[in-house]
């Protein structure tokens, strides 16, 4: 779901997951990656966008930059550990 909400604007689901985080509704650990998960995907629609539209000089440059934040936020994703976040909202929140 937040890949699908990602694709086109990152308001709404930024703001309902950070709602549901501070009511305990969903954990924090689940609420940063799904809003990670939606920006990374924007940020993939957006450089299918820019490729489409644009010459090829700008594909390859929106390319390697995009490219190299999405592989970013992937390594995040997939290797940032869970426990770090939840300590630190509770830190803050409590």
């Amino acid at each position: 779901m937040a890949a699908v909400s990602g694709l086109t604007d990152l308001d709404a689901i930024t703001l309902s997951t950070g709602r549901l985080v501070a009511e305990d509704s969903l954990a924090a650990d689940i609420g940063w990656r799904m809003i990670l998960t939606a920006a990374l995907v924007n940020l993939l629609f957006k450089g299918g966008i820019a490729a489409v539209l644009g010459n090829r000089r700008l594909a390859l440059r929106t390319g390697l930059v995009f490219g190299a934040s999405i592989a970013g936020g992937i390594l995040i994703l997939w290797l940032w550990p869970a426990q770090l976040v939840n300590d630190w909202l509770d830190a803050v929140l409590h």
